[in-house]
């Protein structure tokens, strides 16, 4: 988790090399992008999740409803964050040791919740709900990076990255040095509702160092003896 511009993406693509140079059977969200899901098969599967779990159906209607002033966009992350349910489901079913994800089920919230606030308790709830759910075991890590920082690596990445790319300066500025403390407070809640193991970084430094601190934090979750052959 981070802000935009904190390096998620770029980290998450180095620990995965990392990861597999030293054995470890792991995959990054393409899974979530994976083939079959508009084949009839995936739709029956997705039918299925949806109908065993009625009560996530009804929360993300609810959330959705609730961020509907906030525009397509909220409403668009606001869908993707109840399908998040699915998504977990997804990844555990894929049979890999360790899965990074840039950008998670938290991420999305806030995604949703900084354009319409006022949907704040239901995203709250959809969240809750998600996390408590998920089967596989969650850990966290937050990606810290001084807010300068972040609209300089914006201002120069390729555009379409997110909706931050279009955005004059200030007005990015604006956005994420109101919005940045509702992120670290979702990141704090979620590890909470789950007590997962959590990790906060300095990605303004060195990528090597960086990558060097999660992997670390990685092998205390999974030990060395404990990587696949």
């Amino acid at each position: 988790m981070g802000l935009p511009g904190a390096g998620k993406s770029t980290l998450a693509a180095r620990l995965l090399e990392e990861l597999e140079a030293q054995g470890y059977d792991c995959a990054g969200r393409e899974l979530l992008r994976g083939k079959g899901g508009g084949s009839l098969p995936g739709r029956w599967h997705r039918l299925r999740f949806w109908w065993r779990h009625l009560g996530l159906v009804r929360n993300t209607a609810l959330a959705v409803m609730s961020v509907g002033a906030g525009g397509t966009e909220a409403l668009r992350h606001a869908t993707r964050l109840g399908r998040w349910a699915s998504g977990f489901e997804r990844l555990t079913n894929s049979g890999h040791q360790i899965i990074l994800l840039d950008q998670g089920v938290v991420q999305e919230a806030w995604s949703s919740l900084f354009r319409a606030a006022s949907g704040r308790s239901r995203l709250l709830q959809l969240l809750d709900l998600i996390l408590r759910d998920a089967p596989p075991r969650l850990a966290f890590v937050y990606c810290d990076v001084p807010l300068d920082v972040a609209l300089q690596r914006i201002a120069t990445r390729p555009e379409g990255k997110s909706t931050f790319d279009d955005m004059d300066q200030a007005e990015a500025r604006r956005l994420l040095a109101s919005h940045g403390r509702d992120l670290r407070e979702l990141f704090a809640h979620s590890v909470d509702t789950v007590q997962a193991p959590q990790l906060t970084i300095d990605t303004s430094k060195d990528l090597a160092e960086s990558c060097r601190s999660v992997l670390d934090f990685v092998k205390v979750l999974v030990p060395t003896g404990a990587k696949r052959a």
